[in-house]
This record gives C-alpha cells, sequence and structure tokens, in this order.
C-alpha cells in the first residue's frame, strides 16, 4: 500500500513554527491528524505554496502530485480545510474569552494564527467561511481581542471590505450570516476607531509619505506628481484628513477651494493661477471639490460626511468671514444611466410618441421628458433620440459652439430629471443623506475627458445649510423626497 508523506520542506519549518510558539503544541494539534495539519502549518509558514501530497507508488503518484489537470481538486480541498480551522479557532478563542480564562500570550499567537489562516484563504472560502456556523456572541468576543492586537485595526477594516465585496457580488443569494459578520465588524471597528481619529490640515511641509498616499488615494480630480499636489495647497486651497496611528494610510480626506462667490467650474479652481495671492476682499465661499474614503472597509461608517463637518468647524473658526458652504460635485453615473436598458415596466420615462423604434440605451425613452417643440427639433436634425445620443457619446460637439447650444438644451432637463426623479447617483445620495441641499446646476462644471465621459461635463453644487442640516437629512432618509434650493 502507498504510504502518503509530505515533502521534506515542511519538517524544518514545522521545528521553526514550534520554537515561535514556545515549543507550545500548536493549536490545530488538538483538532486534526497529522495529515490535515501539515497541510495548515504549511499554509501559514508559506501562504504561497499549495501543499502537495506525494505517494511512494509510481502508478499512483499523477493523481497526487499537484500536477495542472487536477489543481483546482487540490486547492478547494485544501481551501476547505483551512476554513474548517479558521472556524474552530474562532469557537476556541470565543470560548476562552467568554470565561476570561484565557493566557494572554497563548491567546496572542492564536490571533495571530487566525490572521495568518484568513490571508491564505481564496475569494470562494472566505465566502464559505461566514457560512458557517459561528455565534454572534463568539465574533463579536474574538474581534474585541483583535482589535487590541497593533495590526488588529487594520485586519478586521480588510476582513470587513472583504465580506462588503462578497455582499455586493452575491446580492440577494448572500447568506444571512454574512450581514450579521459585517455588522458585528462594523461595531468593534467604531469603537477602536472613532476615539483616536487626528483631524489635520495638510501642507507643503507634510511628509512626503502622507502626500504620496493623497495622490495614490485621489479618485475624484486625479493627481500625477507632488507638483499636482501643491497647487492644491495654497493660501485658499486646503487639504483636510483622518489619519489614525494604528493605520498606515489616511482614513479619508477633503479637498477645499476659498472662493469669493460659488464656483461652478472645477477647471478655473484646478488652474487659478492666483490661488496663493492675497485677496480682496476676502473669500466668502468653501468649495468642497473632492471628497475620498479610501477603506472599503469603513462603508457604512461614514467618514466622508464627519470629514466635512470637521472642516466646517474649523473653518468657521480660522476663516469666520466664510458663509457659503458648498461642494461642486460630480454626476458619475448620469451617462451609464442614459446608455442602461430601461425598464419595461414602471415609473420611468415612457418612450415617446412616434419616436424611432431603433433602440440606444435610454434615448428613446427619455423623449418623454423633453418639451415637444425640443424632442421635435432633435429628431428633425438627427433622425431620432438614438442617433443624437451616438452623436453626444462621441463627445465632437465640445468643440462647435452651435452643437454645444443645442447639446445643453436637450441634456439639462434629462440631468434634472435624473437629479430629481431617479436619484440614483452615488454622490448624490451621499450628500443629501448628510442634509445638504441641490443648490445649483453647472453646465461643462467640468471639461476633464472624466467629466464628459461621466455626465456630459455637468456639475452639481450641494448647499451645505448649516441650520437645517439635521432636518433636511431625516427629510431625505424618510423617503420625503429631494431638498431643492434653486436648481
Amino acid at each position: 500500500m502507498a504510504t502518503s508523506v509530505i515533502r521534506p520542506v515542511v519538517a524544518p519549518r514545522l521545528l521553526q513554527f514550534r520554537h515561535l510558539t514556545h515549543s507550545r503544541t500548536p493549536l490545530l494539534l488538538a483538532h486534526f491528524h497529522r495529515q490535515r495539519l501539515s497541510w495548515t502549518l504549511t499554509a501559514a509558514l508559506d501562504p504561497t505554496r499549495s501543499p502537495t501530497i506525494m505517494t511512494n507508488d509510481p502508478s499512483t503518484r499523477s493523481l497526487h502530485s499537484g500536477t495542472q489537470a487536477d489543481a483546482p481538486a487540490t486547492i478547494n480541498s485544501y481551501q476547505a480545510h483551512l476554513v474548517d480551522d479558521l472556524v474552530r479557532s474562532l469557537e476556541r478563542i470565543g470560548s476562552f474569552a467568554m470565561t476570561s480564562m484565557s493566557d494572554p500570550l497563548s491567546v496572542e499567537d492564536d490571533l495571530t494564527q487566525i490572521r495568518t489562516l484568513y490571508r491564505s484563504l481564496d475569494r470562494s472560502a472566505k465566502l464559505g467561511l461566514w457560512e458557517q456556523e459561528v455565534s454572534v456572541r463568539t465574533l463579536a468576543k474574538v474581534a474585541k481581542l483583535l482589535a487590541q492586537q497593533p495590526w488588529g485595526l487594520d485586519f478586521l477594516i480588510q476582513v470587513r471590505g472583504d465580506l462588503l465585496t462578497t455582499m455586493r457580488s452575491r446580492s440577494a443569494s448572500s447568506p444571512p450570516s454574512l450581514q450579521t459578520a459585517i455588522n458585528v465588524l462594523k461595531r468593534q471597528i467604531q469603537a477602536s476607531l472613532l476615539p483616536g481619529l487626528q483631524f489635520v490640515q495638510l501642507s507643503r511641509e507634510s511628509s512626503d509619505e502622507l502626500k504620496h498616499k493623497i495622490i495614490q488615494y485621489e479618485t475624484v480630480h486625479l493627481m500625477k506628481t507632488t507638483d499636482d499636489l501643491d497647487k492644491r495647497l495654497q493660501r485658499y486651497r486646503l487639504i483636510y484628513a483622518y489619519l489614525h496611528p494604528r493605520l498606515a494610510d489616511p482614513i479619508a480626506f477633503l479637498q477645499i477651494a476659498l472662493t469669493p462667490t460659488l464656483s461652478g467650474s472645477v477647471q478655473s479652481i484646478l488652474n487659478d493661477a492666483t490661488a496663493n495671492e492675497p485677496m480682496d476682499p476676502p473669500p466668502t465661499a468653501a468649495i468642497f471639490y473632492s471628497v475620498n474614503s479610501t477603506m472599503r472597509g469603513l462603508a457604512g461608517i461614514d467618514m466622508g460626511s464627519r470629514i466635512i463637518k470637521a472642516a466646517v468647524a474649523d473653518l468657521q473658526v480660522h476663516h469666520p468671514l466664510i458663509t457659503v458652504f458648498s461642494t461642486l460635485s460630480p454626476i458619475p453615473s448620469l451617462r451609464a444611466w442614459l446608455m442602461s436598458t430601461p425598464p419595461t415596466h414602471g415609473s420611468g420615462p415612457r418612450r415617446a410618441v412616434g419616436a424611432a423604434a431603433e433602440p440606444y440605451g435610454r434615448w428613446e425613452a427619455v423623449g418623454a421628458i423633453l418639451p415637444a417643440s425640443l424632442r421635435e427639433a432633435v429628431v428633425r436634425h438627427f433622425g431620432s433620440l438614438s442617433k443624437f445620443g451616438k452623436m453626444v457619446n462621441q463627445g465632437k460637439w465640445v468643440h462647435d459652439p452651435a452643437q454645444r447650444r443645442f447639446v445643453r438644451a436637450v441634456l439639462t432637463p434629462i440631468c434634472k430629471h435624473y437629479l430629481l426623479k431617479v436619484r440614483n447617483d452615488p454622490v448624490e445620495r451621499f450628500h443629501l443623506g448628510n442634509g445638504a441641499t441641490l443648490l445649483r446646476l453647472n453646465w461643462l462644471g467640468d471639461v476633464s475627458p472624466k467629466g464628459l465621459s461621466q455626465s456630459y461635463g455637468f456639475m452639481v453644487n450641494y448647499w451645505y445649510d448649516l441650520p437645517n442640516l439635521e432636518a433636511n437629512a431625516r427629510a431625505f432618509n424618510r423617503g420625503r423626497g429631494t431638498i431643492v434650493s434653486k436648481l
């Protein structure tokens, strides 16, 4: 009979592992026979390796030698063992925490092992982990212990980010335990994160490391070099950030332009050569033109909202003449919505009577939004709304003044309908959920390639009317509609 053996490389590493854990028997020896233990230890010590079982029988070696043909089955089985090991580790540590009988050093080693095992899981195995029976109480206790480790907060944020990504990809098919785990981790992350938050204002003297991370995480108006960043760190250009001593990366950051009046063009903010010169009269408006939250695992903890409110409080102290607090925000989903297929039933706009039958996203359907005279003009000049939509998406109209005027006339009511009726833009929902109000729609507020491709250049001012923020937020979050100041 063939005898299964482990590759020789495992033996010295096993000795090393025992030395690192102060010669105590590793946790998993209490639960698994030797072969499964060896698989787990190999993963813990070298996550890049998939242990391969070899046999002394040449006739069967090809079935177990890690060939490409059988690799998926071997990996799946191996990952399943890791999930099983990790669940048992969670239960054991949770049980010790509840009885307050654990040796602190032993628990520290076990917590480190949990992190190592988790990082060895592939995407499907991570989902399988949360389909196991792990009680809420156990998970909460283990999360609290993890949060006490120097690396624990960062690890919990990473795990919750993975869970949120899985939840989004699985949608309705996600197990209830997945949402439970997300909520448990959210509570622990909040308890560990919020007391240690550091609210800072960047300057040109800030560390190069922090500057490079701000450049790396900026997603609204991209930067390439520190020179680009320095243009946003001037007398009337400010950047605030949330940091935490236990996290290597900034948590959130906000970019602000101080201007004499409400601004409707992001290019005028980014390319203003006078932003470092004294302004007479002094600025009276603070324009929030970029807000970024850097960690997926903090979704739902409202770091963007927190940093805006903290910035407003700081500006009121250091710039008391500022009376207008407003954003200059993109509408990143407008074009994607226009190019999506409209539902056959529902409350959305129906296809205009007599419209051409050729489909091109929602362009035919939104014809019902337009005044009859404008809709007829589109059909007369372009043949159909779909053909007009194709012309607009090509982008050549930007360089033709006559076409720009016509495109503006058609797109403006469509954009207003999207903001006021559809209300599916993530940036809009973020600011209205904070209590801001729709103040003004800005045509060609962003003429960068990104701005034109996302929203045909439209940008929005969301007004943070401080005395009414809380009431507006409650009204919006209770489904009472969008608060509009002007538009």
